[in-house]
């Protein structure tokens, strides 16, 4: 590293002490580790912050909730503790997704300090997509962008992507809304730091070579299908998204076609069985009508294994 980049870490985590051993292992193992990292801890037991205090090291710290405020509370908490301290940035880890590469966020960041103007920049990812809001949809980056240029301005980086935020943003008001509980709280956060002036960018070999070792270079476009027991995920996708073009971008042309959409998948679901069928509808539907009355918060309990 030939230059001085400031950063801390959060890592979220939820009734998860193993998970979360390995994970803190796996970003202090980082050739550029950052110089504090904060456990923002959902957990309704004391396992997690008798774990952290056994490890005994005095750049972790720890921070419990008190509730599990899910992904997007533990994302708002953690870019809250951190904006107001002496780093320029903020490293978002979830605690069931580690880098698997020592060597990566000192890449990202020497990438991101060779961007022509880095002063411009909010948040620095290793992978990100487009977002259209004429259709209300996330756009996948194609093969042939990543290959055109050595940045992309995107509109989001994906969930568990290893984002670096700049602490500037969040003491200028861009936080994760974190009544979403769970889903497109990155997608949310994104966009409010874009409508403060600023950039989020990718850089495009790295984008690469994650989208090729997850096997999604050549990937096809086609139907796929929860788990019977996560298809409580589909309730938050389809609340927040209604949520964020009812009450943020007032948006009734996207409103419809999500009621159209998710009509169509509802519809499709059946192909699984009724029993599947009728609860894919059901946390669909639901999700959208909260979305439109604004009901929001933890109001369908996710299954253990899947919740953060």
């Amino acid at each position: 590293m030939t230059h001085t980049f400031s950063y801390a870490a959060f890592i979220i985590t939820y009734e998860r002490p193993e998970i979360l051993t390995n994970t803190i292992k796996a970003v202090l193992s980082q050739s550029y580790p950052p110089s504090k990292l904060l456990i923002v801890d959902n957990s309704f037991s004391k396992d997690t912050e008798q774990l952290i205090k056994g490890l005994n090291n005095p750049i972790i710290e720890y921070f419990g909730v008190g509730y599990n405020s899910g992904p997007a509370g533990g994302a708002y908490f953690g870019l809250s503790k951190l904006a107001y301290s002496d780093y320029e940035w903020i490293l978002w880890v979830d605690d069931d997704n580690p880098p698997d590469d020592n060597l990566l966020i000192e890449r990202l960041i020497e990438e991101a300090m060779q961007y022509n103007n880095i002063e411009s920049v909010g948040v620095i990812g290793s992978v990100g997509s487009d977002f259209d809001f004429a259709k209300g949809q996330v756009r996948r980056i194609t093969n042939k962008e990543l290959l055109s240029h050595r940045y992309l301005e995107v509109k989001c980086v994906a969930g568990g992507m290893f984002p670096l935020v700049r602490s500037e943003v969040v003491r200028m008001g861009a936080y994760p809304n974190k009544d979403f509980f769970f889903g497109f709280e990155e997608l949310d956060f994104c966009l409010k730091v874009l409508s403060l002036g600023f950039r989020i960018i990718v850089p495009s070999e790295i984008m690469m070579e994650r989208r090729k070792l997850s096997g999604r270079w050549n990937l096809q476009s086609k139907i796929t299908y929860l788990p019977m027991g996560a298809l409580w995920r589909q309730y938050y996708s389809a609340r927040n998204m209604t949520y964020l073009f009812s009450h943020t971008y007032f948006n009734s042309w996207v409103i419809m076609r999500y009621f159209l959409r998710y009509l169509i998948k509802s519809l499709l679901s059946y192909s699984k069985g009724l029993q599947y069928g009728w609860r894919a509808t059901s946390y669909i539907f639901l999700g959208y009508f909260h979305g439109i009355l604004g009901k929001m918060g933890k109001t369908i309990i996710p299954s253990f294994k899947h919740s953060k």
